[in-house]
């Protein structure tokens, strides 16, 4: 008899490989069920993606006996896995009791290594778990979370920071044929011990993905961020490491006790031979040719021009660069030639935050180095390189058809005339993202110097701006525009003021393609800067988001804005809880928006997080309660 079609579409792997892809893990679990055929196909798929980490309220696989007598029938299934501390603790001490039982069995002694923590004590059952070793993708978090109080396995050495990195590196190693490796948190108070986190990585040779985030003294982060780049395999695509100091409240720092101990000082030595000499540390001498996208520590004050080159002299080939935070003295144009001699084929170029917002000029000139039309991205999160519209000219123009993400954040030196030069000159910009802090911001662009030219950048989809406007003062014993009896007459500066705005207005209202929005205003005194009660949230443009009244007089520029089709996110000086958006936009604004602005998921309308908004708004927030996402009045911090 011939077997039903049901099975038969089962027996072709590459289609279950497809539906299972298309399944969460309970539904996969579900179909398992249905028959021993079905389990035979899809118990693979099961197991190839796991998350070990511990869920508060007895979540998660080692809470479960079956579930982890389970793991351990089907570890040569697991291909990903993500693992924090506690679990890390505990996968730790069932591999170890694995290999024992092996030996016993065997007849032969188990050897530990002399570098392993003495054995936890058996404070909870422990599960036989054989060696991970089809495992490609492993990754650790190795932050302490709250000491879980229902979890059935915690381990004593889950408390130790020392222990941590022994026990990750001899887990790491049971997996031979990773490819993809994160490790977060992971605290090295000794850079002595960074030998046996290199030693391991040293052995991975498929390793394609490295990302490592160090907790250390600052002092350290160059030579331990060296000895990793140096120890990785010729494979490696992707190399990442960031550095955290050690916190001064002692979570973070190394048990004093322990520091002595032989196992804490044989991780400190590095292997030894069957002779028992030394292992030369690793340290590869052949550039990594395959790598494409680097991120280079933070060396604080101890890192130099010769140590960013030492390890730029093997990323030939890099295609996005993260450049460290080194000393002004040696960031300028010559170290920036040197760079984009050795790599040369950089197209994504970003930078670390420096502290104090230093003259940190590297990454453009970088990019005037770098060949004409290559960089597509450029990210600098801080700096106070001053920069004018002749520099941005010269800088941006030869990028300008290509350049498509642009972040420019804390950037006080750069002028007005320079965001207008950007905005003028690249085309190609889908993220546009130059901005200060929240009150006082420093970057921003002035009204006269944002209507001047047209923008090229109308194929943008994420743009944040800040414009600086001149205040006006009132005349003696006159209200704002917006209390006015009618018919409200404006003063020539307001009608000269407004007659500015409604051309900004238009210009905003170009950007067709936009879905985020971040639109800020800081008023200006006479002398340019901002007034010292300028925050974008305390803020409004005049009349942008009202219709206006032509019985009054009022005017109103919202209709300028029905463009924006795509808008999904708007923030900025929008809010409706300030003295003029709740005289000037109500009821007709806000069916205004739900007929145009059918996209919009989060607006920045009110403080305190939309609780106390207006009726119109509410009755905008409960059209809209149906859709896939639906409309918050107020902005999430997370996003």
């Amino acid at each position: 008899m011939d077997e039903p079609a049901s099975i038969r579409v089962f027996n072709i792997p590459e289609l279950v490989s497809l539906i299972t892809s298309h399944l969460d893990r309970d539904d996969l679990s579900r179909l398992l069920r249905t028959s021993q055929h079905m389990h035979t196909h899809c118990i693979p798929f099961l197991f190839k993606n796991l998350s070990l980490q511990y869920v508060n309220n007895g979540g998660g696989i080692f809470q479960s006996i079956v579930a982890t007598l389970a793991l351990a029938k089907n570890v040569q299934h697991v291909r990903s896995l993500v693992v924090n501390k506690l679990d890390a603790v505990y996968l730790f001490n069932c591999l170890i009791d694995f290999q024992e039982t092996h030996a016993r069995v065997a007849g032969v002694p188990f050897v530990r290594p002399r570098w392993l923590p003495p054995p936890d004590p058996r404070t909870c059952q422990l599960i036989a778990l054989p060696p991970l070793k089809n495992l490609t993708t492993l990754r650790f978090n190795m932050n302490t979370i709250e000491f879980p109080t229902d979890c059935r396995y915690i381990i004593p050495s889950y408390k130790s920071t020392g222990a941590a990195l022994p026990q990750v590196c001899w887990i790491i190693r049971q997996s031979p044929h990773l490819a993809y490796l994160e490790i977060q948190s992971i605290t090295i108070q000794n850079p002595g011990r960074i030998r046996l986190l290199t030693d391991t990585i040293a052995a991975l040779d498929f390793l394609k993905e490295l990302s490592l985030t160090i907790i250390s003294p600052k002092e350290d982060w160059l030579s331990i961020g060296s000895a990793l780049f140096f120890s990785c395999s010729p494979t490696l695509e992707k190399f990442t490491t960031y550095m955290e100091p050690v916190s001064g409240d002692g979570d973070n720092g190394t048990d004093p006790s322990i520091e002595t101990q032989e196992w804490y000082l044989q991780a400190k030595e590095g292997e030894k031979d069957v002779q028992g000499k030394q292992i030369a540390a690793p340290r590869r001498i052949a550039p990594l040719l395959k790598l494409r996208e680097a991120t280079l520590c933070d060396m604080d004050t101890t890192g130099s021009r010769q140590d960013v080159i030492a390890v730029l002299e093997h990323c030939p080939n890099v295609e996005t660069l993260r450049l460290p935070a080194i000393s002004k003295g040696d960031s300028g144009a010559d170290l920036a030639n040197l760079i984009a001699r050795l790599c040369p084929r950089v197209s994504s170029l970003m930078t670390a935050q420096i502290p104090g917002g230093a003259d940190n000029e590297l990454p453009f000139k970088v990019m005037e180095a770098l060949p004409e039309q290559q960089v597509e991205t450029l990210f600098c999160p801080g700096s106070s390189f001053r920069m004018d519209e002749m520099a941005a000219r010269s800088i941006f123009q030869r990028h300008s058809t290509i350049l498509r993400n642009l972040t420019l954040m804390f950037c006080g030196g750069i002028q007005s005339k320079a965001v207008q030069t950007i905005l003028v000159e690249c085309g190609a910009l889908e993220k546009f993202e130059v901005r200060g802090y929240d009150t006082h911001g420093g970057l921003l662009i002035h009204l006269e110097d944002a209507i001047e030219k047209p923008w090229a950048c109308t194929r943008v989809k994420r743009f944040d701006l800040t414009v600086g406007v001149p205040e006006l003062e009132l005349i003696e014993d006159s209200e704002p525009y917006y209390r006015r009896d009618p018919p409200i007459v404006l003063t020539p500066d307001e009608e000269q003021q407004f007659a500015m705005l409604e051309k900004l207005y238009r210009q905003i209202g170009m950007l067709t393609e936009v879905e985020r929005l971040d639109f800020r205003l800081e008023w200006l005194d006479e002398d340019g800067f901002p007034t010292q009660d300028s925050a974008y949230d305390t803020n409004a443009f005049p009349a942008l988001l009202s219709l206006g009244d032509a019985r009054t007089g009022r005017p109103g520029y919202l209709h300028l804005l029905a463009g924006l089709k795509k808008l999904r996110k708007l923030r900025g000086s929008v809010f409706m809880d300030l003295e003029e958006t709740e005289e000037t936009v109500d009821c007709k604004e806000v069916v205004w928006m739900d007929d145009h602005w059918r996209n919009l998921t989060i607006a920045e309308f009110f403080h305190n997080a939309g609780n106390e908004a207006r009726d119109c708004f509410l009755w905008l927030k409960k059209q809209r309660e149906h859709d896939p996402i639906p409309l918050t009045l107020g902005y999430p911090e997370d996003d």
